[in-house]
Protein backbone atom coordinates (compact mmCIF):
# COMPACT_ATOMS: atom_id res chain seq x y z
CA UNK A 1 0.00 0.00 0.00
CA UNK A 2 2.82 2.44 0.60
CA UNK A 3 3.92 2.21 -2.69
CA UNK A 4 0.86 3.14 -4.46
CA UNK A 5 0.96 6.07 -1.88
CA UNK A 6 4.58 7.08 -2.97
CA UNK A 7 3.22 6.90 -6.48
CA UNK A 8 0.73 8.85 -5.96
CA UNK A 9 2.29 11.93 -4.05
CA UNK A 10 4.43 11.22 -7.36
CA UNK A 11 2.26 12.16 -9.68
CA UNK A 12 0.41 14.88 -7.67
CA UNK A 13 4.21 16.59 -7.28
CA UNK A 14 4.75 16.09 -10.68
CA UNK A 15 1.57 17.80 -11.59
CA UNK A 16 2.39 20.71 -9.33
CA UNK A 17 -0.33 20.74 -7.47
CA UNK A 18 -0.92 21.42 -3.86
CA UNK A 19 -1.01 18.77 -1.48
CA UNK A 20 -4.03 18.49 1.14
CA UNK A 21 -3.29 18.66 4.73
CA UNK A 22 -3.82 15.50 6.48
CA UNK A 23 -6.91 16.21 8.37
CA UNK A 24 -8.47 17.04 4.72
CA UNK A 25 -6.59 13.96 3.15
CA UNK A 26 -8.48 12.74 -0.06
CA UNK A 27 -10.32 9.54 0.19
CA UNK A 28 -9.95 6.74 -2.11
CA UNK A 29 -13.50 7.93 -3.98
CA UNK A 30 -11.67 11.29 -4.13
CA UNK A 31 -8.40 10.24 -5.17
CA UNK A 32 -10.17 7.91 -8.22
CA UNK A 33 -12.42 10.90 -9.08
CA UNK A 34 -8.89 13.43 -8.89
CA UNK A 35 -7.60 10.71 -11.60
CA UNK A 36 -10.60 10.28 -13.88
CA UNK A 37 -12.66 13.38 -13.21
CA UNK A 38 -15.62 12.81 -15.58
CA UNK A 39 -17.65 9.44 -15.56
CA UNK A 40 -17.89 6.47 -18.20
CA UNK A 41 -21.15 7.62 -19.37
CA UNK A 42 -20.41 11.37 -19.86
CA UNK A 43 -17.22 11.31 -21.30
CA UNK A 44 -15.70 9.82 -24.80
CA UNK A 45 -11.94 9.11 -25.35
CA UNK A 46 -10.31 10.01 -29.00
CA UNK A 47 -6.94 9.74 -30.69
CA UNK A 48 -5.64 12.23 -32.11
CA UNK A 49 -2.56 13.64 -33.25
CA UNK A 50 -0.82 16.84 -32.79
CA UNK A 51 1.18 19.29 -35.65
CA UNK A 52 2.32 22.28 -34.47
CA UNK A 53 4.03 25.61 -35.36
CA UNK A 54 0.98 25.31 -37.85
CA UNK A 55 -0.55 28.70 -39.37
CA UNK A 56 -3.73 28.47 -37.26
CA UNK A 57 -5.57 26.14 -35.48
CA UNK A 58 -7.66 23.27 -37.21
CA UNK A 59 -9.39 20.12 -36.52
CA UNK A 60 -9.55 17.29 -39.35
CA UNK A 61 -10.62 13.43 -39.36
CA UNK A 62 -8.57 10.94 -40.94
CA UNK A 63 -9.00 6.94 -40.59
CA UNK A 64 -8.06 6.15 -36.49
CA UNK A 65 -8.82 9.42 -35.46
CA UNK A 66 -7.96 13.12 -35.42
CA UNK A 67 -5.61 15.55 -36.60
CA UNK A 68 -4.82 18.79 -34.55
CA UNK A 69 -3.13 22.07 -36.00
CA UNK A 70 -1.80 23.85 -33.52
CA UNK A 71 0.16 27.07 -33.76
CA UNK A 72 2.13 27.04 -30.81
CA UNK A 73 5.85 25.30 -30.40
CA UNK A 74 5.78 21.86 -29.36
CA UNK A 75 8.04 23.44 -26.30
CA UNK A 76 7.54 23.58 -22.55
CA UNK A 77 3.60 22.16 -23.19
CA UNK A 78 2.42 25.05 -25.03
CA UNK A 79 0.97 22.88 -27.98
CA UNK A 80 -0.64 20.89 -25.37
CA UNK A 81 -2.53 23.83 -23.84
CA UNK A 82 -3.49 25.28 -27.25
CA UNK A 83 -4.47 21.92 -28.48
CA UNK A 84 -6.92 22.12 -24.93
CA UNK A 85 -8.02 25.37 -25.04
CA UNK A 86 -8.80 25.44 -28.69
CA UNK A 87 -10.58 21.92 -28.94
CA UNK A 88 -12.34 23.11 -25.95
CA UNK A 89 -13.67 26.47 -27.47
CA UNK A 90 -14.49 24.72 -30.81
CA UNK A 91 -16.18 21.86 -29.18
CA UNK A 92 -17.90 24.03 -26.25
CA UNK A 93 -17.37 21.02 -23.92
CA UNK A 94 -14.16 20.40 -21.36
CA UNK A 95 -11.44 18.21 -22.84
CA UNK A 96 -8.44 16.40 -20.67
CA UNK A 97 -5.49 15.00 -21.80
CA UNK A 98 -4.94 11.10 -20.76
CA UNK A 99 -1.85 10.23 -22.18
CA UNK A 100 0.68 11.99 -24.60
CA UNK A 101 1.74 14.75 -23.41
CA UNK A 102 4.97 14.82 -24.61
CA UNK A 103 4.46 12.70 -27.62
CA UNK A 104 2.50 13.76 -30.66
CA UNK A 105 -0.18 11.14 -30.33
CA UNK A 106 -2.66 11.76 -27.63
CA UNK A 107 -5.55 10.38 -26.35
CA UNK A 108 -7.85 13.55 -25.02
CA UNK A 109 -11.07 12.66 -22.86
CA UNK A 110 -13.94 14.82 -24.29
CA UNK A 111 -17.09 15.51 -22.20
CA UNK A 112 -20.33 14.16 -23.21
CA UNK A 113 -21.60 10.88 -23.82
CA UNK A 114 -20.35 9.35 -27.08
CA UNK A 115 -23.36 10.76 -29.57
CA UNK A 116 -23.26 13.81 -28.57
CA UNK A 117 -19.56 14.02 -28.91
CA UNK A 118 -19.35 12.90 -32.05
CA UNK A 119 -21.82 15.21 -33.35
CA UNK A 120 -19.81 18.20 -32.31
CA UNK A 121 -16.89 16.50 -33.85
CA UNK A 122 -18.23 16.14 -36.91
CA UNK A 123 -19.74 20.03 -36.91
CA UNK A 124 -16.22 20.70 -36.15
CA UNK A 125 -14.24 19.31 -39.04
CA UNK A 126 -17.05 20.15 -41.41
CA UNK A 127 -16.74 23.88 -40.50
CA UNK A 128 -13.57 23.84 -41.09
CA UNK A 129 -13.51 22.32 -44.55
CA UNK A 130 -11.90 18.75 -43.37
Amino acid sequence: MAAVASSYDRLVNSAQLTLLPPSEALTPERKALFLNPYPKDVSMKISVRVVPNAKRFALKKEEGGFRAYVSEKAEGNKANAALLKNLGKLLKRKVGLLSGAKARDKVLEIEGNEEEVLDALRNACAAKGA
